[in-house]
């Protein structure tokens, strides 16, 4: 089960702090980044490769710090060393990989800066590990969570499915507010209309919509008091 974002976040303020003096590739990397996926409640063990064996391009072997096959591909420096020629060396071990092991992202670090590419969407961010609690639901599909996006003609969209409660509740001229708003009296194209409103809001916080109003609302307070 997924951790929730609170508890990631306790985890990730409390990994900042105690690597916050780590610099060596050598003697830190596995260490730090076995503690980096525990942030998310993830053994690296069990989902990921530690020094992963490639085949670089007329280059001979190559070794990939951490590869979780299909999700992630990790490639750590020594602090200082220039990230853009790790992103690099991570883009050059892609040829080298099999289909199902390509990664959706690259992280590189040189512990103390994080760049996360989306290799999907084509974006890039950085950040600084002392606001690694900031950007914890970057790494939401490793935490558990299923990455979603949305386009103008999803239903689950919350600016297309807005229009449409309005739209229907103009259908009816007749019928108050009251009636339309009502559970037990609004129509049935209006129920649907509004539970695929609450579906699009719902999907706006979190994978999966709640399974009742107690659920939304103790979410919503714990959101709140984070």
């Amino acid at each position: 089960m997924a951790l929730g974002w609170n508890e990631i976040k306790e985890r990730a303020v409390k990994f900042s702090k105690e690597w916050e003096d780590t610099s060596n590739e050598n003697a830190d990397a596995k260490p730090f980044l076995v503690e980096f996926f525990n942030v998310f409640g993830i053994s690296s063990r069990r989902v990921s490769t530690f020094e992963h064996k490639v085949k670089k391009l007329g280059e001979g072997d190559g070794y990939i710090d951490l590869l979780w096959k299909g999700n992630i591909l990790i490639e750590m420096k020594s602090r200082g060393k220039d990230l853009d020629r790790a992103y690099q060396q991570a883009r050059d071990y892609m040829p080298g990989l099999k289909e199902y092991e390509l990664p959706k992202y690259i992280l590189v670090s040189d512990f103390e800066y994080f760049r996360l590419y989306d290799l999907d969407e084509g974006k890039e961010t950085h950040f600084h590990l002392c606001d690694f609690v900031n950007n914890v639901q970057l790494f939401s599909v490793i935490a558990g969570y299923q990455k979603r996006t949305y386009k103008d003609e999803d239903p689950a969209n919350i600016e297309g499915a807005a229009p449409k409660v309005l739209d229907i509740s103009a259908a009816f001229p007749c019928s108050s507010l009251v009636d339309l708003y009502d559970p037990l009296t609004m129509p049935s194209v209006s129920v649907k209309a509004h539970q695929e409103l609450d579906k699009a809001v719902d999907l706006a916080y979190r994978p999966q919509p709640f399974i009742n109003e107690t659920k939304r609302i103790e979410f919503l307070f714990e959101l709140y008091d984070s």
